[in-house]
């Protein structure tokens, strides 16, 4: 890896694991993946593969958001055609994203720190380790925009009631506290009910989400 090799991901080095933060600066949706972004995430899933030091590779985001998914503004281009290409290579990419995290041989840890919408949830499958703090919030736009859940998710994610409310109905699961004025749409839950929901493998509270996860993976050996 050379410095400045990747634009719209930031990626860290430590002793045995890679670390991935989704926050592109170009992304008009905060922690959103676009085509480059993809394209680079797959970059560094095959390095990481590749590297005999690296043991496995960590995904977070930043402040409040982990992941909003696909960057749709990328398709909202003048012209039809540019509409189109756009359309096929960020399919193209999608596709090589999901198949390269798929047959990745290390261990992949997510950090889910904040709001993971869309392929933010459903990429969350095809990771070993699934953690998460008090600020997650699971959500999905798929019955709004008519669209089929990316990355086989339908099959891939867990089966409760809740989970599935979520996917295809666009409800809400939140690790927050409930408050008397909370939107209906939102179903709030207690960190330890994300586990058993099968969503996230463990939690942690406030501010304890990259003191617990960094030093887990740095004990890779």
């Amino acid at each position: 890896l050379v410095p400045g090799q990747y634009n719209a991901i930031y990626v860290r080095l430590f002793e045995t694991f890679a670390q991935v933060t989704l926050a592109s600066p170009k992304a008009k949706l905060k922690g959103s993946l676009g085509t480059q972004a993809m394209e680079e995430l797959v970059h560094v899933l095959s390095y990481v593969a590749a590297a005999p030091r690296l043991r496995g590779l960590l995904v977070t985001g930043v402040g409040s958001v982990f992941c909003q998914g696909i960057d749709l503004t990328e398709l909202c281009l003048d012209r039809q055609e540019r509409r189109k290409e756009s359309a096929v290579q960020m399919a193209n990419a999608l596709e090589r994203l999901v198949l390269a995290l798929s047959s990745f041989p290390k261990l992949l840890v997510a950090a889910v720190n904040g709001a993971a919408v869309g392929l933010g949830v459903t990429l969350l499958p095809l990771f070993d380790i699934v953690y998460a703090n008090d600020k997650a919030q699971f959500s999905s736009y798929y019955s709004r925009l008519g669209q089929v859940p990316e990355a086989c998710a339908s099959v891939l994610l867990p089966t409760a009631s809740p989970v599935r409310e979520m996917l295809l109905l666009g409800r809400a699961l939140s690790a927050q506290v409930c408050h008397l004025d909370s939107p209906l749409h939102l179903l709030y839950l207690h960190l330890q009910e994300l586990v058993t929901l099968g969503l996230v493998t463990q939690s942690f509270f406030p501010g304890r989400l990259m003191e617990e996860t960094i030093p887990r993976l740095d004990s890779l050996r």
